[in-house]
């Protein structure tokens, strides 16, 4: 039976039309998670927090945040907050504050030493390094943490972060960065099997190899402040900064985040991240004016960097510590004239390949059968 040529060249277009999404979206190099070109997407079955919404990072206890956050994240003994996405912190490298000594008590060989001497994290000595340097250590350690993420779950958590990852750095040598990224992928495995999604924390350098490894975003602190939000934002498509009031005043932090990329989300809070009825709490987002800074101080001036917790709860507060293993990506403006100009590329080539399409299926519309 023959076909006619309108019918033939109402097919012709349809194709057209379907092939050149194809080629649009195969170039295009993004997924629906993808905050920028290039970017890694979501594991299967979880849920990631949202591009640029409103963050909060309530480590120093609980409160109801500003009215226009949405994602928070909160210690794993604390209940989620419930206003949109919830993420969970877990320290996954380290003993928890408060629980030192009956980890001691109760695994001793998994905790490092040296010369027979427990090693502690020197900017926290309530912390011991859990002993990553071999696999059966690694087992052991991931199944005692293993039901701490399963609470997160439980508890109605989307995320959970992972602390510590930079441990080995204060190893004296005796744990490697091969040692923890296996560890840190087995708590990949494990957040991925329950449905979490699970978020790089710190260790910039080396989000390319976390990636990899099944990280799905980043939580970071002071990207801002040392020049490694790029770093991030390169890679995964939601990067949630905490820069602190004692490394950057109100002028950085507004220079920051005219910098930083779109899904790059950047806030500002004290460096005990204290509740709002605390002296010294400080909150602010980037599109906040200077004037309308959630603050419960007026200290200007800077405080010294190494600080004990203050929580009453165990909950970490922020690291100011550098790992020593930190380099400092490209400058910002290489970064986003590189980052433009892969756009401008990718857009140009789709182009140019759905008008050569077109033009092919056009001189098979107008041949004879």
């Amino acid at each position: 039976m023959g076909v006619s040529a309108g019918t033939r060249r109402g097919l012709c277009v349809a194709l057209a039309a379907l092939v050149a999404l194809a080629v649009l979206v195969a170039t295009s190099g993004c997924s629906a998670h993808d905050g920028a070109p290039g970017t890694r997407s979501a594991a299967a079955g979880v849920r990631m927090p949202p591009a640029g919404a409103g963050f909060d990072y309530q480590l120093g206890g609980a409160y109801d945040p500003p009215a226009h956050v949405s994602v928070v994240e909160r210690d794993s003994t604390d209940r989620p907050a419930g206003l949109g996405y919830d993420i969970c912190y877990v320290n996954g490298f380290q003993t928890q504050p408060g629980a030192s000594q009956e980890f001691v008590r109760d695994h001793p060989d998994l905790l490092l030493r040296v010369r027979g001497e427990f090693i502690a994290d020197p900017n926290w000595p309530d912390e011991y390094l859990l002993d990553s340097s071999t696999e059966a250590k690694r087992a052991a350690i991931a199944a005692l943490i293993e039901p701490t993420i399963r609470a997160c779950k439980a508890r109605g958590y989307a995320a959970v972060e992972i602390d510590n990852l930079d441990s080995f750095t204060r190893s004296h040598g005796a744990m490697t960065l091969d040692d923890n990224v296996a560890l840190a992928s087995s708590y990949v495995r494990i957040a991925h099997r329950l449905g979490l999604a699970i978020a790089q924390k710190n260790t910039a350098e080396q989000s390319k190899r976390l990636a990899a490894a099944g990280f799905d975003f980043a939580v970071a602190e002071s990207c801002v402040a040392y020049d490694e939000c790029d770093e991030y934002a390169a890679t995964y498509p939601v990067v949630l900064d905490v820069e602190h009031s004692d490394d950057i005043d109100a002028s950085e932090f507004d220079a920051g985040c005219h910098r930083v990329a779109e899904h790059v989300t950047v806030i500002l809070r004290d460096h005990d991240l204290v509740t709002p009825s605390h002296q010294g709490y400080v909150y602010r987002a980037c599109d906040a004016p200077a004037s309308g800074v959630r603050s419960n101080t007026v200290e200007t001036a800077r405080r010294p960097a190494a600080r004990a917790s203050s929580s009453a709860s165990g909950a970490r507060s922020a690291r100011t510590a550098r790992s020593v293993s930190s380099v400092m990506p490209p400058t910002r403006k290489a970064a986003v004239t590189a980052g433009s100009s892969t756009s401008s590329v990718l857009r140009s080539a789709s182009r140019s390949s759905m008008r050569a399409l077109s033009a092919t299926l056009s001189r098979v519309a107008a041949a004879p059968l």
